[in-house]
């Protein structure tokens, strides 16, 4: 079965005349029949035929050579991690002992990948039969789906007037390689601001009285045993009352604590992506989430994180390998081309009462959060730090590159 690269080759495998050359090569043959009239008639001839000839013959090796021509291009599926150089490779052979024109291919990446060798080659094989390997590095830059696509390859003849789609294309499956960026978990500050706002969303009581502190869990006395802070000690516990009421953050000794999930809602949309910046604010979104998800796990806190991928996915992250299950399918994600509804029923199910909702939305964002909001989430809207000016809702943070959040509404 041919695949529609090879349909498509086969149907444009015609040649076409490139008309600036090819009225360069009458201009130069009327300068020599002019030249044949006015000074030296046999030598003028000789040269307009010579021209004349040159041109016939260029054009017949572009035609018997277009079909002799196989270029072999593998598509692949691979996962990398951020940062990780990636070669995609194809290679270039003829049939034929006549000497054969230049063969031009190239290829075209997303903004995700960042070429680091050329991606366009232009060949010349002469009377070889030898098959050549051509090989591109690309630099896996930011973190989500990327590809890399094969071009349709064309043979231009020695003078540069004809021009023919290569006739066989050789091509495995769709004629793209594929690969799923892993993104990277950054160091997010314990005491920002947005973090301090989930641990409020959770299930202690911070009503409770401080007792003495001297006093044991066990001794019967109601209430909470507390302490100082001291770097390292998860956020979860800090009573956030007692801490404003001493000017001091002050921690809960008691292991009586109740389970709760907080809420992440991430999702990427495809309406920006013809801006400037687009794949890198993809990146810092997506490891913004990841990282945010990793902060709650080590401080113990429970995390549902839910991802639109072919329809909204609950993530549950209670532990390391779910973690890195979700970093590894975060690697293949794509933007979304559609605002498709949001999970408001499982959120409300699962009395999330923060969602904090990593997005580029522009458009659409307004709506999306009001309709958070009616299912009675208290909504805090993460975007790039470049797109900051354009989000037009209340609770908004930007984050950067760094993975610094600053609360700009």
């Amino acid at each position: 079965m041919k695949s529609k690269k090879q349909e498509k080759a086969e149907q444009k495998s015609g040649i076409r005349v490139n008309m600036k050359h090819f009225l360069s090569m009458l201009l130069c043959i009327g300068i020599m029949m002019l030249f044949c009239f006015l000074m030296n008639g046999r030598l003028g001839l000789y040269v307009a035929l010579l021209l004349a000839l040159a041109m016939v013959i260029s054009a017949i090796l572009t035609w018997v050579t277009v079909k002799q021509v196989e270029i072999s291009f593998v598509s692949r599926n691979e996962i990398v991690n951020k940062g990780d150089t990636v070669d995609v490779d194809f290679t270039v052979s003829k049939k034929t002992w006549l000497p054969t024109p230049f063969i031009e291919i190239s290829l075209s990446s997303q903004g995700n990948l960042e070429p680091v060798t050329p991606e366009k080659f232009r060949i010349a094989m002469g009377f070889s039969k030898k098959k050549s390997s051509y090989s591109v590095k690309y630099l896996a830059k930011y973190c989500t789906a990327a590809s890399v696509e094969l071009n349709m390859p064309e043979i231009i003849d020695y003078m540069g007037v004809f021009t023919a789609r290569v006739g066989k294309l050789m091509v495995s499956g769709d004629g793209v390689c594929r690969f799923g960026i892993i993104p990277m978990i950054h160091e997010i500050n314990q005491q920002n601001e947005l973090l301090r706002i989930c641990c409020d969303a959770s299930a202690y009581d911070d009503n409770a009285e401080e007792t003495d502190e001297s006093a044991t869990i066990g001794s019967g006395v109601p209430g909470y045993e507390h302490r100082e802070y001291v770097p390292g000690d998860p956020i979860k516990r800090i009573n956030w009352k007692l801490s404003t009421k001493r000017d001091i953050y002050m921690i809960r000794l008691d292991e009586k604590l109740a389970a709760m999930s907080q809420g992440i809602l991430f999702e990427l949309s495809d309406e920006r992506k013809d801006s400037d910046g687009f794949s890198e604010s993809c990146d810092i979104i997506t490891e913004a989430a990841l990282s945010m998800a990793a902060l709650m796990l080590k401080q113990g806190l429970r995390c549902d994180v839910y991802c639109q991928k072919g329809g909204w996915q609950c993530y549950e992250i209670t532990n390391e390998g779910e973690l890195t299950q979700f970093q590894t399918a975060l690697a293949d994600y794509e933007p979304d081309s559609e605002a498709s509804s949001l999970p408001t029923e499982e959120l409300e199910s699962r009395h999330h009462r923060v969602v904090m909702y990593f997005t580029n939305r522009k458009g659409t964002l307004s709506p999306r959060v009001e309709e958070l909001r009616q299912a009675g989430c208290e909504v805090y809207t993460v975007g790039a730090s470049q797109y900051a000016d354009d989000m037009d809702t209340d609770c908004c943070y930007s984050v950067n590159s760094d993975i610094d959040f600053t609360r700009i509404k």
